[in-house]
């Protein structure tokens, strides 16, 4: 019976997966049409490496190193998810980048522009910023934007405050468990279109 419940359960979980991931791909489809070019996560996640080795990027990606960019993903809380002048950007929701750990060549990390907050959304947003790639070993991040703006993916939609569960609301990112995601393998992602 528990194996039944654990398969119904991850293949629930495979299919939001799918869902989330179309859903994030259409938006930018959409954008992409209104002729903004966009950083494209299928380049992003061409990017090889670990916090100790440090970072390779695809030279498409390299192109963007400094420049303002255009990207659309979905926000991740850091530390708070009000009124934040930073989060994460990934191609995929999570809840908490402590429990679920993506990938670190899926993870950006977003510097809003001074004076400007933003509360977090279910939705996939656009994020603008200058895109910085960080390539040495020991860095947090593999890529920065700073100096961000974001929105709506999709112009003039509505879109929906995150509620972040309490369990998650209480993770303090200790040096330890930085240390932890630090050294934590790359994990591979679904299959590329």
């Amino acid at each position: 019976m528990a194996g039944l419940v654990f398969a119904n359960a991850e293949l629930r979980r495979g299919g939001l997966v799918e869902q989330m991931d179309s859903w994030r791909r259409s938006v930018e489809a959409a954008r992409q049409e209104q002729g903004l070019e966009l950083i494209s996560w299928d380049v992003v996640r061409q990017t090889r490496g670990t916090r100790t080795s440090g970072a390779t990027f695809a030279e498409e990606l390299e192109q963007h190193d400094g420049a303002r960019v255009d990207i659309i993903g979905f926000m991740v809380p850091i530390y708070q998810f009000r009124e934040v002048s930073e989060f994460l950007l990934l191609p995929l929701p999570i809840e908490c980048y402590f429990c679920e750990e993506p990938p670190m060549r899926e993870v950006m990390h977003v510097r809003m522009r001074d004076g400007e907050t933003a509360n977090l959304v279910n939705e996939p947003v656009m994020v603008n910023g200058l895109f910085n790639l960080q390539e040495e070993a020991g860095s947090d991040y593999f890529y920065k934007i700073e100096d961000a703006l974001w929105g709506p993916g999709q112009p003039d939609s509505d879109v929906t405050r995150m509620e972040v569960p309490m369990e998650h609301r209480l993770h303090e990112p200790v040096e330890e468990m930085r240390e932890q995601l630090r050294e934590a393998p790359e994990r591979e992602t679904a299959p590329e279109e």
